[in-house]
């Protein structure tokens, strides 16, 4: 792969010279434009012709035209590899296609952000970037029912410890007057789209529909070496974790954005989270873990916001929200 400075960068092919231009410099940015082709997450325009793809929620397995005639179709099992088809499939997504895997016509290899996958044997190509866990080439843990990797990075499911954290936040959130965003996080977190991520070492991201925690986010849990304090910072790790969760959140209703729209989304993210904290932390119960919350607040979460362009919304009476 060729990175170029900017927002693009370019996977280049030898044998046919293919140029990628992307959204972002991530290997996992939307697809714009190949050189002869515009992509959106639905479709592609090829020389005025639109394709559009439909699938289930990890495949794209019927292709229609235009004048919505189904021109190809494609069936694969839980690995990708084809079982049938039928027409003319255009372009490379198809498998894991919602996903941005791409195909590679003439290997039948797929490109999953930082490896080559083979699906006729279910593993990597290469090892694993990060090195997590003991099988460095194993494609979603042998589990592709139930688990997508769009980067080539192994995520992998919560320890049942990390999911009564994550449940103690949640719960938090209701209790705070989050209910509904509560439930859809617990709907996440059953359906296995909560996961931690090694490679990650913020608090959490969002992917593809899925909520990735970061090592430092199950740091916010650790009691302090004062056992005297033990409760108050646990109740403060469970509403700054919870503050994390309902920011990812704002992002998985948004979906798929592309670069122009980033900041847009992380404001009405930040805005949310910032809310919540200084909706709680007075009432918190102890100065101790008040202070907390608030500094968590002031040194790390406004500061983040405002390097996306948030700013404060005046409160009633021309006054100012806290900074």
């Amino acid at each position: 792969m060729k990175w170029v400075s900017g927002e693009c960068f370019e996977p280049m092919e030898v044998v046919r010279s293919r140029t990628f231009r992307r959204a972002g410099i991530g290997v996992t940015s939307p697809v714009l434009s190949d050189g002869s082709a515009s992509f959106t997450p639905s479709g592609e325009n090829r020389a005025g012709v639109k394709t559009a793809y439909h699938g289930g929620l990890k495949s794209f397995d019927t292709q229609t035209n235009s004048a919505q005639a189904v021109v190809g179709q494609r069936l694969t099992d839980a690995f990708g590899n084809q079982i049938s088809s039928s027409g003319v499939w255009k372009g490379r997504f198809a498998y894991g296609g919602p996903y941005g895997y791409q195909e590679d016509p003439d290997t039948g290899l797929r490109l999953l952000g930082h490896r080559y996958y083979d699906s006729s044997t279910g593993r990597f190509l290469t090892r694993d970037p990060i090195s997590n866990g003991n099988n460095w080439y194993v494609y979603c843990a042998n589990n592709t029912v139930g688990y997508i990797d769009a980067d080539g990075l192994k995520e992998r499911p919560l320890t049942e410890k990390e999911k009564e954290q994550v449940r103690d936040a949640i719960t938090r959130l209701a209790e705070d007057g989050y209910a509904s965003d509560a439930a859809e996080l617990e709907k996440l977190l059953n359906e296995g789209k909560i996961v931690f991520d090694d490679e990650y070492y913020g608090y959490a991201k969002t992917r593809f529909g899925k909520i990735w925690l970061g090592k430092i986010f199950f740091e916010l849990f650790d009691a302090p070496s004062d056992w005297r304090y033990r409760n108050q910072h646990l109740r403060s790790g469970i509403v700054m974790a919870a503050s994390v969760l309902l920011h990812e959140l704002v992002h998985i209703n948004w979906g798929n954005v592309f670069k122009w729209t980033e900041d847009k989304a992380e404001r009405a993210a930040y805005q949310k989270q910032i809310e919540y904290l200084e909706s709680v932390y007075p009432g918190m119960g102890t100065k101790l873990t008040s202070d907390l919350v608030e500094n968590f607040l002031r040194d790390i979460v406004i500061p983040n916001a405002q390097s996306h362009g948030w700013k404060p919304k005046p409160t009633i009476g021309g006054g100012a929200r806290r900074k």
